[in-house]
């Protein structure tokens, strides 16, 4: 099962397939953020939104 960012928790480690990481990936929405794969997990930071 693939997962897009708008259905999945962003900055946790989540379990995922290296697929369905690379997918999530390479979705635009991703551009902005950073994603790391470890032992069949998962984490996607994005980058906040907003002036500081």
């Amino acid at each position: 099962m693939i997962l897009s960012t708008s259905q999945m928790q962003t900055d946790t480690w989540v379990k995922a397939t290296w697929n369905e990481f690379a997918a999530v990936m390479d979705e635009p929405q991703c551009e902005e953020g950073r994603g790391y794969f470890d032992q069949g997990y998962m984490r996607i930071e994005m980058a906040p939104l907003g002036s500081l």
